[in-house]
């Protein structure tokens, strides 16, 4: 399945009544991208992903992590109604099959979940066996990523806006810096915070952080920040993954179940100009 098939499908089949460009920015959206600003409602770039223009590298980047599936399927699920009918004819859904809303709406969620998380445009059609499975399986529902990930503080939410920009492949005693732009997305104001660098001191791991531990601005609900730090490659060759984790004022890890997160993977080769 293609975008371009997948939105098309989903707008005609919901009671959603703007346009084409509307639809990209309101579902973009509703799963935590900025990509689209919520006044670009009338722009050609977002209708182009219904004439066959696929997610570019840069969209799929501008999705937080994890992926917010439950988020998207309650914008799909308030367009879901007397239409369902509909719906399963455009998705090839069994006429058979016994109309959940919500079900609906996660299975539509998830699928566009994995155009975002794969590298190819041309992805598998999972709608039918996924909404299948979680009739024959309501407890499949709570095992998407947003559920598990539960935060220390009640109300806590993190989302890393430049994923993608966490992996690289290095010479040898290179230093380069590495900036994550985080948005606090949650309820509860972030005061007294750092992120630290866990195996800092691992034999393991030879590449070096400076600082190992990031003070991070006291910020609010919604708002952004973005805080760095300078890798220093070294003389080891090798694929190195840096570990971090954001702590509360105590030391406690903030989002033990998101351990992650906030990585970084470095791969160090020799090159003849080192």
């Amino acid at each position: 399945m293609e975008i371009r098939e997948y939105l098309s499908k989903l707008k005609n089949g919901l009671t959603y009544k703007g346009n084409q460009s509307a639809f990209v920015t309101d579902l973009f959206q509703a799963c935590g991208s900025n990509h689209f600003l919520p006044e670009q409602r009338n722009s050609s770039t977002q209708k182009n992903l219904f004439k066959g223009r696929p997610l570019t590298g840069e969209m799929k980047a501008s999705f937080p992590r994890p992926f917010r599936t439950n988020d998207l399927a309650g914008f799909i699920e308030k367009y879901v109604g007397s239409t369902y009918v509909k719906i399963f004819d455009e998705f090839q859904i069994s006429s058979n099959s016994r109309f959940d809303k919500h079900f609906v709406a996660l299975t539509l969620a998830q699928q566009f979940k994995v155009f975002v998380e794969s590298d190819k445009s041309d992805v598998p059609d999972i709608i039918a066996p996924t909404y299948q499975n979680f009739l024959d399986n309501p407890s499949a529902t709570q095992r998407s990523m947003d559920e598990t990930n539960v935060p220390l503080h009640v109300g806590d939410r993190v989302d890393l806006i430049n994923q993608a920009a966490k992996n690289y492949t290095v010479g040898m005693n290179k230093k380069f810096l590495h900036q994550w732009k985080l948005k606090n997305s949650g309820k509860v104001e972030w005061r007294n915070r750092k992120l630290i660098f866990v195996n800092n001191d691992k034999k393991e791991v030879r590449v070096k952080a400076i600082p190992s531990e990031i003070v991070i601005p006291d910020i609010k609900p919604g708002k952004f920040v973005d805080i760095e730090t300078e890798f220093d490659s070294r003389a080891f060759e090798g694929v190195f993954t840096t570990m971090w984790k954001m702590v509360d004022q105590d030391g406690n890890d903030c989002f033990p179940n998101q351990k992650w997160l906030f990585d970084v993977n470095i791969k160090v080769e020799f090159r003849l100009e080192d």
